[in-house]
């Protein structure tokens, strides 16, 4: 009896344990990383609802470009896989002297 009470411990407290999900970057799922560790469950969904959306939307982009070149020939004379990226990953420098050069939530915090 009491090595049936040990299985049946031993089972349920191993289904506790849990794993990881892997993907490409298996850091930003694994709930003991530094990164991760102030955040709650819903912070992770969150954060990974937000990238599959920007992939989401760098696929449809490349989609439309694909589709309509001729929109895509009115703003620059690269292919669209590199219009896109440049759109999601590349480095804007944009400078507004209306609100002192001001970047990220310090320029929306001007505009309030």
């Amino acid at each position: 009896m009491v090595k049936f009470l040990l299985l049946v411990l031993t089972l349920i407290l191993s289904g506790c344990l849990g794993s990881t999900m892997e993907r490409k970057d298996s850091t930003q799922y694994d709930k003991g990383s530094f990164n991760q560790l102030g955040k709650l469950d819903q912070d992770r969904m969150a954060d990974y609802e937000i990238r599959e959306n920007i992939e989401s939307l760098k696929i449809l982009m490349l989609k439309l470009y694909k589709r309509n070149p001729n929109q895509l020939k009115k703003t620059t004379s690269d292919n669209a896989e590199q219009a896109v990226n440049w759109f999601f990953n590349g480095s804007h420098k944009w400078d507004f002297k209306q609100i002192n050069n001001a970047t990220d939530f310090k320029a929306v915090y001007q505009a309030f």
